[in-house]
């Protein structure tokens, strides 16, 4: 398999990108009840943390893994370990759900409050997961491109 350069690139970013939000997402749920606020939880799941049963930090840590086989994927992708299995469906699944996620913030866009650190973040935190799914999609392309053995 030979993936070219920039497609490896994008994808080895997607996977490095994936882990950081996992180990975000852990360090949300260490920092407490304030910190799964601001990272944009339902307030249920809030509330969960704050009283310290258990919904809360299980679908956070679901989260967590599912954004490691995110990774994993992307890696898979970029030729770092063997070839996991429906590689391309999967990468093409996390390209869509990546690229809706950062393109829903568009239209607020006009509206958003940029002196406000939370607005920021989320702001910030859009344009970051939109470029994660264009990894993903680059390196899918690439992927979809190279040339399979006969």
């Amino acid at each position: 398999m030979a993936l070219n350069k920039p497609s490896q690139s994008a994808l080895i970013f997607a996977g490095f990108g994936m882990i950081a939000g996992a180990i975000f997402h852990v360090v949300c749920l260490i920092g407490g009840p304030e910190w799964v606020a601001f990272a944009g939880a339902p307030e249920w799941a809030v509330e969960s943390v704050r009283q310290g049963t258990w919904i809360g930090p299980a679908v956070t840590l679901l989260i967590t893994a599912l954004l490691i086989v995110w990774a994993l994927y992307a890696f898979s992708g970029a030729n770092k370990f063997r070839r996991l299995p429906f590689l391309k469906s999967f990468l093409g699944v996390t390209a869509f759900i990546l690229l809706f996620r950062g393109l829903i913030f568009l239209p607020r866009l006009p509206n958003w409050k940029w002196d406000s650190p939370l607005y920021i973040f989320h702001g910030s935190l859009s344009f970051f997961v939109l470029a994660l799914g264009l990894a993903y999609a680059f390196g899918l392309y690439g992927l979809l491109k190279e040339k399979q053995p006969a």
